[in-house]
Parts: structure tokens; C-alpha cells; sequence
């Protein structure tokens, strides 16, 4: 497959470890200008912050940080950068976990319509006692979301979060189309389900 450039945009691997089963989001991050090595180290360590102050608080202890890796998108021969601050810090919640292919969908929303527009990351390590049933509770579910809005209220300095969309209409795009994350919800309030991070199926 082609290597689609995104134009001085880091793409950034949150990377968990869940019931000894790795999983991961991914977060886009277009800089004002174009991106150094140091650069990527910051934004991971911003990254690693964001998800020890606002995060891990929600998340059950049965979920611990690995690392924060990052990617400059702008060539395939770009720099990366990794921040290990973390490594090995836990949720706060002593409630047991959902097992691990159990999630919910936070979506982000931009200006723009259509699915090249959304973004999305599924949630791991939620708590049961935060779940009812097939639904997750709405205080909890809300926690959550106010967690990724600090992302747009609080910007890391020269850094804007986006939807990076390479493709349209299933064919790859020149350049990816970035556009500014303005708000973040809940797809719904029904629990998700990711079969590759059941045991032996995900990295």
C-alpha cells in the first residue's frame, strides 16, 4: 500500500496494555509548521500527560500505559518520536475491567460533513461498574468525553488536533484532508465490541 502524506501532522499511538493484551488509539496532531524530532517528543509527552491527569482516572487498573509513539506523516522517511514517562502506570479504578474487547466509541467532530470528517477512538480498560447491562452509564460515559475535550481547551502550543482522512470514495487521496477537531460525543450509549483485541487477535 502507497505511504499517503499528511503535511506536518504527527500521528500519535496511545499504547496500552489491557489483560495482557496490547491495544492502542491513534491521535492526529497538525503543527504550524514543519516538525523536528524534538518536536514529536513534546507532543508525546503532552500526549502521556493528557492521559495520566485526565484519563487513567476513569480506567480500571487492570489497564497500564506502555509508551507514547509518534509518527511525523509528512514522508514516509520522517522522524518519530516515544515518551516512556508512563510506562507502567495503571488506572485509578479498582473496579475490575470489561474484558478486553469491550468499548465504547468516543467520536470527533469537525466542520466538515461525512465520514472523512469523524474521527473516533475505542475506549479501553472501562470499568463495570460503570456499565449497565449493554449500555454504558451516562455520568460515567461522560467523564470521558470531557477528558478528550481537554485535547481542544487546552492545545499544546503550535499543535491543533484533527481528522486526518486519506481516502475518498475508497481511493487514496494526494495529500491527507486535516480538519480541526471541535467537539467530542459519545456515538451512543451501547457498549462496542473489538474482536482483534480478544487474546492472540490484536498486536
Amino acid at each position: 500500500m502507497a505511504f499517503i502524506p499528511a503535511l506536518n501532522t504527527a500521528q500519535v499511538h496511545v499504547r496500552t496494555t489491557l489483560l495482557s493484551q496490547q491495544v492502542e488509539n491513534i491521535l492526529y496532531f497538525e503543527n504550524s509548521d514543519t516538525i523536528g524530532a524534538g518536536d514529536l517528543i513534546t507532543l508525546c509527552e503532552y500526549v502521556g500527560d493528557w492521559w495520566n491527569d485526565h484519563l487513567k482516572g476513569n480506567l480500571s487498573n487492570q489497564l497500564t500505559m506502555r509508551e507514547i509513539y509518534a509518527v511525523d506523516m509528512t514522508s514516509s522517511t520522517a522522524p518519530t518520536g516515544v515518551d516512556l514517562t508512563h510506562n507502567g502506570v495503571a488506572g485509578s479504578q479498582t473496579s475490575p475491567a470489561m474484558p478486553g474487547n469491550v468499548t465504547i466509541a468516543i467520536s470527533f467532530r469537525t466542520a466538515g460533513r461525512g465520514r472523512s470528517s469523524r474521527g473516533r477512538n475505542y475506549l479501553p480498560g472501562m470499568v463495570e461498574a460503570g456499565v449497565s447491562g449493554n449500555s454504558i452509564d451516562n455520568t460515567y460515559g461522560a467523564l470521558f468525553v470531557a477528558a478528550y475535550e481537554e485535547l481542544i481547551s487546552d492545545p499544546l502550543t503550535g499543535w491543533t488536533w484533527v481528522v486526518a482522512s486519506f481516502y475518498a470514495n475508497h481511493s487514496p487521496r494526494v495529500t491527507a484532508l486535516l480538519q480541526p477537531i471541535l467537539s467530542c460525543g459519545l456515538s451512543d450509549n451501547v457498549m462496542d465490541s473489538m474482536r482483534r483485541r480478544l487474546p492472540g487477535r490484536g498486536s
